[in-house]
């Protein structure tokens, strides 16, 4: 019987992070035409022009999300036989990776807009 619980679970949240990615785009359609020409992107590069980059490349970060959660997804499910706490963990972090990827993407709208 637990056994059942923990696949309805797993099963549960890729249709969760779905609707959470489908949401983060309709956003960013909705957006769109408030977005500066340049938008602050590559906080990795040092401060100035080089962290600016195109308005399009904001499609990024949804992009980076899902293909992340269909990797993990597809590894969890591989895993799920055999090894529960890989699943699990794999399941987790595609959630908390979309999590910070969804609040940066925020954080980048709230600053340009």
């Amino acid at each position: 019987m637990k056994k059942i619980k923990i696949l309805i679970s797993v099963d549960y949240l890729p249709s969760v992070l779905g609707t959470a990615l489908f949401l983060v785009q309709i956003i960013l359609i909705l957006t769109k035409k408030i977005l500066t020409p340049k938008i602050p992107l590559w906080y990795s590069k040092s401060w100035g022009l080089e962290q600016l980059a195109g308005k399009e490349w904001v499609w990024i970060i949804p992009v980076l999300s899902a293909l992340i959660i269909l990797l993990n997804f597809a590894i969890a499910k591989k895993f799920f036989n055999q090894e529960l706490f890989i699943s699990r963990f794999l399941n987790f972090s595609s959630l908390v990776v979309s999590l910070l990827l969804t609040i940066t993407l925020w954080r980048i709208l709230l600053l340009v807009s």
